[in-house]
């Protein structure tokens, strides 16, 4: 069961994957080979809620692995609750308060493309997603010592996910501190 699915899937037909894997799924709910080409299908097409939920019924489904496949999970529920850096920084523009009360102190995930990717005085490397043609205002996610090597790994222009806890608006710049990408 499921081996049919991970076949189509490795040959690119994810129509009949998906079909397969449902069909596995249909017969033992938690088949963790289904779920993970369920997972990777539902994610490929951006539905990050339900690629986690394929991900936590594998992991129900193997519990040897339980603990990886609750981590993609997890990663994946970050994915799905996403806001772009222009959504931040409009919030925090337009009312510096009432976004300090949602956002401050929490962890936050945005998608968006990378504008640059620097290091500040401190020698913590910094990326930034722009939202303004003049690259004065944004959102600047600061990487600890221990993440640096996943903002040296970035292009400018890629597109990526980046969770960080909200430190607030510093100069026009909203600032995710403890940063790091998901992958």
């Amino acid at each position: 069961m499921g081996g049919r699915a991970h076949a189509f899937w490795k040959l690119g037909d994810n129509a009949k994957a998906e079909a397969e894997g449902k069909k596995s799924l249909a017969i033992k709910p938690d088949n963790f080979f289904a779920c993970g080409v369920l997972a990777d299908l539902y994610a490929s097409k951006g539905d990050y809620a339900k690629a986690a939920e394929q991900m936590e019924a594998a992991a129900r489904g193997e519990p040897k692995l339980a603990e990886h496949f609750n981590g993609v999970a997890i990663n994946l529920r970050q994915k799905d609750q996403a806001i772009s850096p222009a959504s931040i920084w409009k919030a925090f523009d337009e009312n510096e308060v009432a976004a300090e009360d949602q956002y401050k102190g929490k962890q936050v995930t945005v998608k968006g493309k990378v504008e640059s990717i620097t290091t500040n005085a401190l020698g913590k490397a910094q990326v930034k997603f722009g939202v303004d043609k003049y690259g004065l205002s944004g959102v600047l996610c600061e990487f600890e010592k221990a993440n640096r090597s996943q903002a040296a790994t970035l292009k400018k222009g890629q597109t990526v996910f980046i969770t960080g806890q909200c430190s607030g608006m510093v100069i026009k710049n909203v600032v995710l501190r403890d940063s790091a990408v998901l992958e």
